[in-house]
């Protein structure tokens, strides 16, 4: 659910803010007080978009009321909606701005801002997966311009990877009440050049002529105009709240609008638009809407589009249209009109449909164009910018509030720049160069995908489980995962908490009959692991569709699973992971469950996280990898297929968490007392690992909330992003009524080498970073000092050149069967043991090619054997290289290395 902040700011903002609230609360079915009293499921499906559900089902707008003086927000508070607003969330001063920006930029504005900025920090952590925010104001004003301004590049620099659109109203040819509106402007298209993504132009003399042409009313007023704009306001924002198809939030509106960063400002329009005599005699065709959106008496600015041409256009339908239909209207518009688009974008159109009219239609449309026309409008403000800037007059007012006369000069040329820009690619033909702007549009892109990247909550993650080992340790961890959130093994929820559905959609999908399906594919290249699911417990959670297998298996061979036999199946597998990655409404990444010493795990399962590398490069790719153990093997190439695998893993994923057979046997033994534990034993500790690496998707958390903030956290170097995991407390049945399950227990726990899951002694390296991720009810300052206690009483085992190497998370929610628990995930050196052992095997038996012929029969080259031998050595040069390392970057000697067990073996 992609949230928005909206900000009204200055007495026009708000007046268009509240009848926007009004106009979204009438399609959402909220009235006045915020109860809902609608008559569909969609106008709740998404209300998250602007709304915050409170105690007693009421939904309060995620809106802020700014104002420098008290009587606007005074007139919303006696209206209707003055109810629906949150209290806490009315801000204003008591002097106001006197029409004069430097006022709202630099001192009344400025004194005010810190308490704004408190809370929209509320309302930002307050979303799960915040898209941006959205400014309403007027360009000519003191507040809306000054403050404005000042608030959009504050929000800006606190949250760069947001997206930022305001509705800004600007001075008209003719309609004004502020001599001093081009100074106010011009400084404040300034600042939106550089602060907003995309800025929707309208000014009221265009509102004025469309209330008396169009609407034939004889006496409009601002509430007439206000309306006119909540419609297109909420046109534009149609496809975030309800079901649409292109152009669904914001950030896709960008992307698809602005060729170059500086060109964002937008004309708007809305359609159908008549008299309410005429309404009756209308036909409200998809051909009528498109005629009357591209008519410029429709449109918000002041400025002819057949005196520019179009750069990008979206158009968004709304109600039971023919995407057909539509498609035709468009490409009709486009050829024959073709003299009025620049020939350079060969798809200048894009379109939306959402099935949803707004209240009192059955069709309508919002149009958005960027034209170069819009030039006329920063032209004539530019105008009347010179011509008083040229004798100074009234600067004295801007002065005297702080503002320095070289901001006017700079305000000025950047405004004659803009202007430029537009002209010339209004003129550039097809063929021309544009020079430096086209790495301009690069940098544009690249900055808007970043953009993209960095989205948050709900983050959906795809699992995959590959292989036997991989399908085993995948159907134990969905049990658990089950258990926690109260979804029994037919997909039906039997919970207790809201807790357990507030996130649910990290890993499930929500289907017919209140049936949750695991976002899970589940791949082996024999049908006997399949097999085996089906019939278990677990064996109807899954999707039918998604059981996908082949009949002659991989024979232990990675070649087969790489190159022959996975190769033939990926295809099938790869569409399965489109369709699964196309329900999803912000996916994060994906998570594969593996071994690196069979065929199918090994050779498919690095194949197909390559291709989903490939084809989604923008995504956290995590996997849970078998590694080959010192000693306990049943497969006699097992270095072969590791060593490839390790090859593979190296580019293909982001996280990559190190599990072996002997670890856990040793746990099972030595910790749990088993005497004679399984594999089930071993999956269910695996299970409990990975749920706790998770927790903080699906419940609430504080650091590392997701696998991207972990990768940040933990990964100093790209390559080295290997990790030995754990998990606390463990200890035999008998043990356990005897355990103090104190933090300092769990702490202690966490690093004892005798409960990580990878046979390697953290003793003999040193760590890069750790993450220690707690569960239940515990105190954030004491695991802050245990955290502490360990890293000072221990430094020897931390690389001193990272300062702070170990991050904290806390989860309210313990796993099932614990009151508090600890997951540890840790980057050390120490795991180029793993990496020596595997890489002598293989070496010893790549000098003698022996088993190299079953690997070239599946036409496997031999040079990938030395490649990937040679990237593995490499891997662990680095790994001793940073271990050696001082914090000036120095590598000294080891003479203190064995000194100090303390407190980790203890």
């Amino acid at each position: 659910m992609r949230e928005l902040v909206h900000i009204q700011a200055g007495q026009c903002g708000n007046q268009i803010g509240t009848k926007f609230w009004e106009i979204i609360s009438q399609e959402h079915g909220i009235d006045n007080s915020g109860s809902y009293h609608g008559d569909s499921d969609l106008q709740l499906d998404r209300i998250n978009v602007y709304y915050n559900e409170a105690q007693g089902a009421k939904y309060v707008p995620r809106a802020l009321l700014i104002d420098l003086e008290p009587g606007t927000m005074d007139a919303i508070k006696a209206g209707p909606l003055g109810g629906m607003f949150r209290p806490d969330n009315f801000v204003f001063g008591q002097s106001g701005a006197g029409n004069n920006w430097a006022k709202g930029h630099y001192t009344e504005g400025a004194e005010l801002i810190d308490e704004v900025l408190d809370i929209v920090r509320k309302e930002a952590e307050a979303c799960d997966c915040l898209q941006g925010f959205q400014l309403c104001h007027s360009l000519g004003g003191g507040t809306g311009s000054g403050m404005g301004t000042l608030l959009i590049a504050k929000i800006r620099e606190e949250y760069p990877d947001r997206i930022m659109t305001s509705f800004s109203v600007v001075p008209s040819p003719k309609v004004s009440d502020t001599v001093v509106e081009p100074y106010n402007a011009t400084l404040s298209v300034h600042q939106l050049v550089e602060s907003t993504d995309e800025t929707f132009c309208i000014d009221n003399e265009a509102l004025y002529d469309i209330c008396f042409r169009t609407l034939k009313l004889p006496n409009p007023n601002y509430s007439d105009l206000n309306h006119l704009v909540s419609l297109t306001m909420s046109g534009v924002t149609t496809s975030l709240r309800f079901p649409g198809q292109l152009n669904s939030d914001l950030r896709k509106l960008a992307v698809n609008m602005v060729p170059f960063p500086r060109l964002h400002f937008f004309v708007p329009g809305f359609a159908p638009l008549a008299s309410r005599t005429a309404q009756s005699f209308q036909n409200q065709s998809v051909m009528e809407l498109t005629r009357q959106m591209f008519d410029a008496k429709n449109m918000m600015a002041a400025c002819d589009p057949t005196r520019g041409r179009y750069l990008t256009v979206a158009a968004i339908y709304r109600g039971r249209v023919s995407m057909k239909e539509v498609e035709d209207r468009i490409l009709e518009i486009q050829t024959r009109n073709s003299s009025y688009f620049v020939e350079w974008i060969p798809n200048n159109i894009k379109t939306a449909v959402c099935d949803i009219p707004p209240s009192g239609y059955k069709l309508a449309a919002t149009f958005i164009g960027n034209t170069t026309a819009i030039q006329d409008l920063f032209i004539r403000v530019s105008d009347q910018f010179s011509a008083m800037f040229r004798r100074r007059a009234f600067l004295h007012f801007y002065t005297s509030e702080g503002m320095d006369e070289m901001e006017f000069s700079e305000a000025e040329s950047n405004m004659n720049d803009l202007i430029s820009e537009y002209q010339q690619y209004q003129e550039i033909g097809v063929d021309e160069d544009l020079g430096d702007d086209g790495e301009e549009a690069e940098a544009y892109e690249a900055e808007i995908q970043g953009k993209i990247d960095a989205e948050a909550f709900m983050r959906e993650l795809i699992h995959l489980q590959v292989g036997q080992c991989g399908n085993q340790i995948g159907t134990k961890f969905w049990e658990i995962l089950g258990q926690e959130h109260g979804i029994d093994s037919s997909g039906k929820y039997h919970g207790d908490s809201e807790l357990q559905l507030e996130r649910i959609n990290v890993y499930y999908t929500e289907a017919q009959n209140d049936n949750y399906v695991p976002r899970a594919l589940l791949i082996d290249l024999e049908p006997g692991t399949m097999d085996a699911v089906k019939a278990g417990s677990m064996g109807k959670l899954f999707r039918p569709d998604n059981y996908i297998f082949g009949q002659s298996g991989a024979g232990n061979n990675w070649a087969k699973g790489h190159y022959t036999e996975g190769a033939e199946l990926v295809d099938e597998v790869m569409d399965v992971v489109r369709k699964e990655a196309e329900a999803c409404d912000c996916l994060q990444g994906f998570q594969l469950c593996h071994s690196l010493g069979g065929g199918t795990g090994s050779g498919m399962g690095t194949l197909l996280f390559a291709k989903i590398k490939e084809e989604y490069p923008d995504r956290i790719m995590t996997s849970f990898s078998v590694v080959p153990s010192p000693k306990v093997s049943n497969t006699v190439v097992e270095p072969y297929n590791a060593t490839l695998s390790a090859h593979q893993l190296l580019e293909s994923t982001d996280e990559t968490f190190c599990i072996d057979n002997e670890a856990l046997y040793d746990i099972c033994f030595r910790t749990l007392k088993l005497s004679s534990p399984n594999y089930s034993d071993l999956n269910h500790l695996v299970s409990l690992t990975m749920s706790g690496v998770t927790t903080c998707l699906r419940f609430p958390g504080q650091l590392n909330s997701d696998l991207r903030k972990l990768a940040v956290n933990m990964v100093p170097f790209p390559r080295l992003h290997f990790f030995v995991p754990g998990f606390a407390p463990l200890a035999s049945s008998k043990a356990k009524s005897f355990q103090s399950l104190s933090i300092l227990e769990l702490t202690r726990q966490m690093f004892d080498s005798k409960n990580m899951m990878a046979a390697c002694d953290p003793n003999r390296g040193r760590y890069l970073t750790v993450a220690a991720m707690y569960r239940g009810r515990v105190s954030m300052k004491e695991i802050e000092d245990q955290i502490l206690e360990t890293q000072t009483r221990n430094s020897s085992y931390f690389v001193e050149w990272i300062p702070n190497n170990c991050k904290t998370s806390v989860c309210d929610i313990p796993p099932q069967g614990f009151k508090i628990s600890g997951t540890f995930i840790g980057n050390t050196t120490a795991i180029q043991e793993l990496f020596i052992r595997v890489g002598d095997q293989f070496s010893a038996m790549f000098r003698r090619r022996a088993f190299l012929h079953f690997y070239t029969s599946e036409g496997m080259d031999e040079m990938e054997f030395s490649e990937a031998e040679s990237n593995m050595n490499d891997l662990i040069s680095e790994y001793q290289q940073y271990q050696e390392i001082g914090a000036d970057g120095v590598i000294g000697d080891d003479e203190d290395e064995d000194e100090g067990d303390a407190y980790i073996n203890e």
